[in-house]
């Protein structure tokens, strides 16, 4: 497995893609290992109590009400919404330990990318914050580099 090295993190604060700014592909990094999925009740339960989540520059991240009504808007199917209450706290860890961080095209917004290991391959991550609050995630066993492209923020060393 690759690793990021001193020439990768040279890259922060630089504008591009991931091939751009010679950084590996998620395929090629060293996963991290699966949590065990969050039952869907008590996710529900967390969000309308609301949680808070610091990230790496030592920022606190409301996971709340806000989340919630930002996860069930109105047209996403009931089986989409119930895998992403049931990756909580995937979402929290990638948000507290992340690959990589990413300013995305909208500004406000930042991406937080982490890959983990499962039975058959490895699936990435992401949760996107907005302001103080992370708003989404989802996970992708496909699409692993799709999200890598903005203003580098962030790499684990």
């Amino acid at each position: 497995m690759a690793s990021y090295n001193k020439a990768n993190v040279k890259q922060i604060g630089k504008s591009g893609d991931w091939r751009s700014l010679g950084l590996p592909s998620l395929r090629d990094i060293e996963y991290d290992s699966p949590m065990t999925k969050t039952k869907i009740a008590d996710a529900y339960r967390r969000l309308r109590a609301g949680e808070t989540v610091l990230n790496p520059f030592g920022e606190t991240l409301f996971v709340d009400r806000r989340t919630l009504a930002h996860l069930a808007k109105t047209g996403r199917r009931p089986s989409e919404l119930s895998v992403r209450m049931s990756e909580l706290d995937a979402a929290e860890e990638t948000v507290r330990n992340p690959h990589e961080i990413w300013r995305g095209t909208q500004k406000s917004r930042r991406i937080y990318i982490r890959m983990v290991l499962l039975r058959n391959g490895g699936k990435v991550i992401n949760a996107v914050d907005e302001t103080d609050h992370v708003l989404s995630w989802h996970s992708n066993a496909v699409q692993y580099d799709y999200w890598r492209k903005g203003t580098l923020l962030y790499l684990r060393a």
